[in-house]
């Protein structure tokens, strides 16, 4: 009872209203249903209770009170009678008396505590009840038993618009409509049918009828009154047209509400708080295959999601159980439309026959106090998005995994897995084509088709082929009806195949195919389509990633094998670098050159790499023998991809059977137009050369022409230049005899100290290329004395002032001789400066310590020493110690000390 604008005056009245029966309980569920204004009821009651217990239950006292009276004014009589009468009264006179003097003094007092109380407590019920009827909104008209009306409150005047002079007399017939309808009926007829009825409080609906003639919908309640010797009937009429109305309104909102959930497209349905189902629209009865009237009332809306009972998502927000939602669903989360809202989801298998992924919201409905009532849930499907959500995920996965692998093989792997991972299927393969051969080659095979892995299939086999020439889907789900499989044994136990082809920029690289036990739903064909495109493209990259590293390897091969050109010169040395690097870095089984000997008119071997037996050494072919011949005579590349076929082009059987070669090629080695042999290449496998690969053969013979062209051009120039050497060593050699044929006295000088010279000058450390300079100065120290006259070179006896200064000038004809040759011009060191002296008192220039070059300071105690060890025509050789001793004492003045030092130190 506690509604929005009631005051506590009107609640109180309702309690009356129930304590006395005139309503139920259920009447104030709603607030329509019954209009309580202040004191309604309550006047009615007390009107009604007026006539029957009110008046009892005031004489109760009075009564009392009378007897009371009585008793003392008999009680005064009888003590004052004695008094009045005589003795001898009669006793009639005496009863008489007695009477006459009760009633004289009980009158007056009865009046006053009995008659004049009992009238005012009339007067005051008579006004109250007025007042209490004047102020009931409801109308409220006492009827006779004939259906004259015998009074009305003021609310019957205000709902019927006539006064109550008007209708008091009138029948009842004129507040009621003649023809009622919609099921009322005439308040007469009411009265007629509940004359005998028993005393009970029960609300009609009837028709109702103002006085200007509009009718309207009435509610009545009727009970009996004895009012003194008459019996009267009391209606109680209330006019329900708002509420009917309100009623209507409210009835079309709820079928609006209705039709709404019924002709949603959404599942939803709704629970109240003991988990009944109140309302199950049509889109729950095609999504779970229940119908509405099997489960409305029930609690048995689980069974539409599990096969034994548990809770669902409005149950759990009914309960206020929102902790146990993550426990009982997969993926659950709070609404973010809804304040108290939950979302939750996850699969429903054999849900109405199929699997399926539900998106559930749910929701409490609550009333005007808060309390939760009822709770509203939908449903979505949404088992294509999950699908297309969990074909995104394991497409990306896919991309992710090869985006990490490298190899061919890799890929395949990783593809088919993937394949047979998403569609179940029972047997899967990936074929290409070989453009070399025009084969299609089944490169890997998973389940009961892996046995076919490797196979190379012809041209006109199989149904890969097609499906590659066609360029589009090819979808069998009848096996028994398609003949044009390679290998129909690999069908057994298969219901349908799937082929696509795998196309890439445009371009048919091969064909993805898989097998299943069952059909073939469009979800997996879907999920075919873009795996396929993937693996295309991965295909496509592994092949241009295995291109760009072939091309790599060859570049790097050829960068190689240029060094190897650069920093050898030795043809032995630059050939074995060559080789190693082509059967290494170019997967070459064995490979071999064969130099063209032009005074032979053959191919002799020169070197080999990768074979396993001796025999290629003892390959000597003549020009056009063999394939190596015909390459070289015919100066192309010959290619043989099956040798055991070659019959007797390859001459060499016993290698090729001991080694084990399949294919072979032969690639000539020439430069300038000139032969210089054969580049011999041998694989143990077969071999599909394309033009790619050939094209890089004959860049490789060329630079292994190159190679020998350069190796050969060098031997040729470093014996020209040995010989010029050798020349020259020839001619500086017999300049130096000359001198000493010319000078006697020092014949076999310069052999001696040339000897000496290098020996001391590798004891100090000078590398063999400036001892060459070195050999070339001693040999030529005096070769300036060419140009000193006979006269002063040849005398016996001392010479003069004069014939010194001309014998000092040969140092610088020497110089003036030597440095216009220019291989020489290292060597004049010896020449120019062998007679400068430490302290700087030597000639030509006077050079002092350092200033004097290694050399001439080493030549010059080479040339002190022999000279003081041979006889002169002036005098005769030094012993051994006296030179040492010599040498000794002129280090730091005449000679460096340090190479006096090294000097002594060695053995002479």
């Amino acid at each position: 009872m506690e509604r929005e604008g009631w005051s506590a005056r009107d609640r109180a009245s309702v309690r009356v209203l129930f304590r006395f029966g005139i309503c139920r309980q259920d009447d104030i569920k709603t607030k329509y249903r019954i209009t309580v204004v202040p004191t309604t009821r309550i006047g009615a009651c007390q009107m009604q209770k007026s006539f029957s217990a009110s008046l009892p239950t005031s004489l109760l006292w009075p009564f009392a009170g009378l007897l009371l009276i009585v008793f003392a004014n008999e009680m005064l009589v009888m003590y004052l009678l004695p008094h009045v009468l005589p003795e001898n009264t009669p006793d009639a006179a005496k009863n008489l008396a007695d009477s006459f003097l009760l009633t004289l003094f009980c009158s007056p007092l009865i009046w006053w505590t009995i008659a004049r109380p009992l009238r005012k407590l009339a007067a005051s019920e008579k006004g109250r009840a007025e007042t209490i009827l004047g102020q009931i909104n409801d109308g409220v008209i006492a009827i006779a038993e004939d259906g004259s009306i015998v009074s009305c409150n003021r609310g019957a005047e205000q709902i019927f618009g006539y006064s109550a002079a008007e209708i008091r007399g009138a029948s009842v017939e004129v507040l009621t409509d003649g023809a009622p309808g919609e099921g009322r009926q005439p308040l007469s007829a009411l009265l007629a049918r509940e004359a005998g009825a028993e005393q009970r409080q029960v609300w009609h609906e009837l028709a109702g009828r103002r006085k200007d003639g509009s009718s309207f919908a009435l509610e009545a309640s009727l009970s009996r009154v004895e009012y003194g010797q008459q019996t009267l009937r009391l209606a109680i009429l209330r006019d329900i047209t708002e509420h009917k109305e309100a009623d209507a309104r409210l009835g079309e909102q709820k079928a609006f509400t209705e039709k709404l959930l019924q002709n949603s497209a959404v599942p939803t349905f709704v629970v109240d708080a003991r988990h009944r189902v109140l309302s199950w629209n049509q889109a729950c009865e095609v999504m779970t295959g229940l119908k509405a009237a099997d489960l409305l009332g029930t609690d048995r809306h689980w069974q539409a999601f599990y096969d034994h009972q548990r809770p669902c998502l409005a149950d759990l927000v009914i309960d206020g159980k929102q902790g146990d939602v993550a426990t009982l669903f997969s993926d659950s989360r709070k609404s973010p439309m809804i304040p108290e809202g939950l979302q939750a989801e996850g699969w429903y298998p054999r849900m109405n026959g199929r699997d399926r992924y539900l998106l559930f919201h749910a929701a409490p409905v609550r009333d005007s106090r808060g309390e939760v009532i009822a709770a509203i849930e939908t449903m979505e499907d949404i088992t294509e998005r999950q699908q297309r959500q969990q074909e995104l995920e394991a497409i990306s996965q896919l991309v992710v995994m090869l985006r990490g692998a490298r190899t061919k093989t890799e890929i395949h792997t990783i593809i088919l897995d993937q394949v047979v991972e998403l569609t179940g299927a029972a047997g899967a393969s990936i074929v290409l084509h070989d453009l070399l051969t025009d084969e299609m080659v089944v490169e890997l095979g998973r389940g009961g088709w892996a046995s076919a892995t490797g196979e190379r299939l012809p041209p006109g086999v199989g149904m890969a082929r097609v499906v590659m020439a066609q360029g589009a889907p090819y979808i069998c789900q009848d096996l028994a009806a398609e003949p044009r499989f390679a290998h129909p044994e690999l069908l057994a136990g298969l219901d349908a195949v799937v082929s696509l082809p795998l196309i890439a920029h445009d371009q048919s690289v091969g064909v993805l195919s898989i097998g299943k036990r069952g059909t073939i739903s469009p979800r997996e064909l879907r999920l075919l389509g873009a795996v396929g495109d993937i693996a295309a493209n991965a295909i496509h990259r592994a092949a241009l990633f295995a291109q760009t590293n072939t091309r790599l390897e060859r570049l790097a091969a050829l960068h190689n094998i240029d060094l190897a050109i650069i920093a050898s010169m030795d043809l032995s040395l630059t050939l074995g670098v060559l080789l190693e690097q082509m059967v290494s870095l170019l997967h070459i089984d064995a490979a071999a050159v064969l130099l063209y000997q032009p005074t032979s008119n053959c191919l002799e071997f020169a070197a080999g790499r990768g074979f396993r037996s001796p025999l290629i050494k003892k390959s000597r072919l003549k020009l056009g023998e063999g394939l190596a011949g015909q390459a070289a005579y015919e100066r192309k590349i010959l290619f043989t991809a099956n040798l055991d076929a070659s019959g007797e082009a390859f001459v060499r059987r016993d290698l090729v059977r001991d080694e084990g070669f399949l294919a072979y090629c032969g690639i000539p080695l020439t430069a300038h137009g000139e032969l210089l042999g054969v580049l011999d290449i041998f694989y143990r496998t077969p071999l599909r050369a394309d033009a790619e690969w050939l094209e890089f053969l004959e860049g490789l013979g060329l630079q292994a022409a190159i190679a020998i062209e350069k190796s050969l051009m060098f031997s040729a120039l470093q014996r020209s230049n040995a010989d010029l050497v050798l020349a020259y060593d020839s001619t500086i050699e017999g300049w130096s005899r000359a001198l000493d044929l010319r000078d006697r006295e020092t014949e076999g000088h310069s052999l001696r100290v040339t000897e000496m010279t290098l020996r001391l000058a590798r004891a100090m450390g000078m590398n063999e290329e400036t001892l060459v300079h070195v050999r070339r100065g001693a040999l030529l120290h005096d070769i300036g004395k060419v140009g000193i006259p006979d006269a002063i070179l040849l005398k016996p006896g001392p010479l003069d002032d004069a014939e010194w200064t001309i014998m000092r000038q040969h140092p610088v004809l020497a110089f003036q001789l030597l440095a216009p040759i220019a291989f020489l011009r290292p060597a004049l060191d010896i020449p120019y400066c062998h007679h400068e002296k430490w302290d700087g008192s030597g000639y030509p220039r006077r050079l002092k310590g350092e200033e004097i070059p290694l050399m001439a300071r080493i030549f010059a105690v080479i040339d002190v020493w022999d000279a003081l060890s041979s006889d002169r025509p002036y005098r005769p050789a030094w012993d051994k110690e006296r030179v040492i001793a010599n040498l000794r004492e002129g280090a730091g003045t005449h000679f460096d000390p340090q190479v006096i030092a090294i000097f002594l130190g060695m053995e002479w």
